[in-house]
């Protein structure tokens, strides 16, 4: 089964808050399972370097530093076609374990008024690109 992606800003301005205007997105929608109203939203937006030092500058890192743990498949569709110099992959079994990346709160995006997501994870991977993991509960 083919991976539907949506690229509408507009769309996604309706789920998230967008701190700064990105320069292009990709984004998915998924029910967490079968047997629930929970959903997951996966994002990849690029900025304007200007704009990814202010989303870096202003989200909230978290106490623990270590490597960013993806899904194979995930790392796959989304991480590996932008191929990051910076970024160093480690496949663990399923999981692709990210150096060089930072791992932060997702605070700038979570401040929509009516979007469930407001939970999550957003790792700033290099060149302008920001990676959002976000999901509702």
């Amino acid at each position: 089964m083919a991976t539907s992606f949506n690229i509408e800003l507009a769309d996604l301005s309706l789920l998230i808050s967008l701190p700064r205007t990105p320069i292009s997105v990709k984004w998915m929608k998924n029910p967490v399972s079968q047997h629930t109203t929970d959903a997951a939203l996966t994002i990849l937006l690029k900025f304007s370097e200007e704009d990814y030092r202010y989303v870096v500058q202003n989200s909230t890192a978290f106490e623990t530093k270590s490597d960013e743990i993806l899904e194979q498949d995930t790392y796959d569709t989304w991480i590996a076609p932008l191929n990051i110099e910076s970024i160093t992959a480690q496949p663990q079994g399923e999981y692709v374990a990210l150096s060089n990346v930072s791992s932060m709160a997702p605070n700038l995006f979570t401040q929509a008024k009516k979007s469930p997501f407001i939970h999550g994870r957003l790792v700033a991977l290099g060149d302008g690109f920001v990676f959002l993991s976000l999901y509702s509960m």
